[in-house]
């Protein structure tokens, strides 16, 4: 699977085999507060000129319903964006495939600022597995809230060196409330990009 050299399919091309039910919850109604820290976050990169995720293939590992991780990747200019979600998928696609960017929300007008459509594409898949089959040094990410709350300590330590060993040399780790830990990586903001934010910034 050479993620870097092939192509990524458009999401409209992406089936997974799974069925668009309208019951499906579209979390749209009540943006969590997470989307204006993270757009926040995001306003705050791009005044640093930190241009970590630009022509990046951002991985979103443990993606959630919403399309905060898409749109933070529009707004930084990935090359792509790739959410990988075993549980919300069809609540995820739907919320990309509408590609909803209205609002007043920060991280949504900043994403809208890039015209430029990313080819954008839905795992419905456990972080680990997909991880494994990532080439080395390849890879943007995005995590948040992946603690030990809900996974072991055994599986938080084989997914902190998949992250490492596939992350792209000039890409980064945008890491937020996850008990990841990445001591041998440079911490570009070690108390955080906005103060005492726990969102962090990783890079080789």
């Amino acid at each position: 699977m050479n993620i870097v050299n092939s192509r990524i399919p458009d999401l409209e091309e992406y089936t997974y085999n799974m069925p668009l039910k309208t019951s499906y919850s579209h979390g749209n109604a009540n943006p969590e507060p997470f989307s204006q820290e993270l757009g926040l976050h995001t306003l705050r990169i791009i005044k640093k000129g930190i241009t970590l995720f630009e022509d990046q293939i951002i991985i979103d590992i443990g993606a959630g319903k919403t399309q905060n991780g898409y749109l933070a990747s529009k707004a930084l200019k990935a090359r792509a964006y790739i959410g990988v979600e075993p549980f919300f998928a069809p609540s995820l696609y739907i919320n990309l495939l509408t590609r909803n960017q209205k609002g007043s929300s920060t991280l949504s007008q900043l994403a809208a600022k890039n015209t430029q459509q990313i080819p954008t594409c839905i795992i419905p898949e456990d972080m680990l597995s997909f991880l494994k089959k990532i080439p080395n040094n390849s890879v943007s990410i995005l995590c948040s809230g992946i603690d030990r709350a809900i996974l072991d300590n055994n599986y938080l330590t084989q997914a902190n060196a998949e992250l490492i060993r596939t992350l792209h040399p000039k890409g980064g780790i945008l890491n937020y409330i996850s008990d990841f830990h990445f001591p041998n990586l440079q911490n570009i903001f070690p108390r955080g990009i906005l103060g005492q934010s726990p969102l962090k910034i990783y890079k080789k």
